[in-house]
């Protein structure tokens, strides 16, 4: 029961900021990136989070920003998701040489510091969002690619793949259609995971000052804000909780999720 609601209450506040992210264009809040209000105005009735030291509402920057931040957690960990769980599928299935060189693939990514990579790459070609999600999808699949060829490995020894293959299935079929769906259950847990990941390290790249401007996110407020933290805490510290809660509720949901889909771990608590 633990997992269940962990992973409820992980989905919950998934949910509140996805109702968030997608209302906020029918909400009457200011434009996130006016500047028509008095600055350093504390939190109020007509400001719940107060102004920046731009006179910007901080209320309307936190739920404009919500869009940004399940954006990345969601395009970047899905494309890691389709990389791994296609790697780790043919490298399994098919063994041999393929299975070699795509493991050796797999352990450089791995040794490599992520972060600092993207931070390298950002750097040089730019803070583009939508290049920043690649990046960070292309760089955290291989956790997804060893995850998926572990169930692979287990999967196609079983009886059900050997009936198939006497019936003449091919290969190609009896990989996608039925050891995919059967072995893709850690994947997911995984990448509820890495949407967590995601956003911290766009989040971080925009404090460094690597984000892309024109969009509105939580972690480029946490930066402009940082100067001012002991006049207008909360231009930094109210962002920061909304992100801290998002990858709270991410990782909770991935850790409940792992618990649901393995009962037998589940019923040894």
């Amino acid at each position: 029961m633990s997992g269940s609601k962990t992973a409820i209450f992980g989905f919950g506040v998934l949910l509140f900021f996805a109702i968030m992210a997608v209302s906020v264009q029918f909400l009457p809040v200011p434009n996130p990136n006016a500047l028509n209000f008095q600055a350093f105005l504390p939190p109020s009735l007509a400001h719940p989070f107060g102004t920046d030291y731009l006179g910007r509402d901080v209320f309307s920057i936190v739920l404009w920003g919500s869009r940004a931040a399940l954006a990345v957690g969601i395009i970047s960990a899905g494309i890691s998701a389709v990389i791994g769980i296609v790697v780790g599928a043919v490298a399994a299935y098919y063994g041999g040489w393929v299975d070699d060189v795509i493991s050796r693939v797999v352990d450089v990514f791995l040794m490599i510091p992520v972060f600092f990579l993207i931070l390298i790459v950002v750097a040089i070609f730019g803070g583009n969002i939508f290049y920043t999600m690649a990046i960070i999808g292309v760089t955290i699949w291989p956790s997804n690619a060893r995850l998926m060829r572990a169930q692979i490995l287990s999967l196609k020894e079983m009886t059900f793949v050997k009936a198939l293959r006497s019936y003449g299935v091919g290969g190609f079929s009896i990989l996608f259609r039925h050891l995919l769906p059967n072995g893709v259950a850690p994947v997911i847990t995984n990448t509820m995971l890495q949407m967590g990941a995601a956003v911290l390290i766009e989040a971080g790249l925009s404090f460094l000052g690597l984000g892309d401007p024109r969009v509105v996110d939580w972690g480029r407020t946490i930066y402009l804000g940082e100067p001012y933290i002991a006049i207008a805490w909360w231009i930094s510290t109210i962002p920061g909780a909304f992100l801290a809660l998002l990858v709270l509720g991410l990782n909770l949901l991935g850790d409940g999720l792992n618990q649901v889909f393995r009962p037998r771990m589940r019923g040894s608590k």
